[in-house]
């Protein structure tokens, strides 16, 4: 029997289970105002987001103030000179 099971694939899903089945029932109950939890993380989120949105300004400034970056602006853009275009 041993060498006839050999040839099969350890990790199906079909076959033995190695401990109960889980349901719904096993899994945790909510505790607590949903609308409190939410505003708890909600308030985290938004401390995040503007630490990070200010970080990144003074990097920005930073790095334009050093040169670091050249936003390369477009060329001005001048009528030619009217004597040039009689010519």
């Amino acid at each position: 029997m041993v060498a006839s099971r050999q040839g099969l694939r350890r990790m199906s899903a079909v076959g033995e289970h190695h401990g109960p089945l889980l349901t719904l029932n096993d899994l945790p109950v909510p505790k607590g105002s949903w609308s409190v939890a939410n505003a708890k993380r909600q308030s985290k989120m938004n401390m995040q987001l503007i630490s990070s949105v200010v970080a990144f300004s003074l990097t920005v400034g930073y790095m334009i103030m050093e040169n670091i970056v050249y936003l390369n602006p477009p060329p001005r853009m001048t009528n030619p000179p009217l004597d040039i275009l009689k010519s």
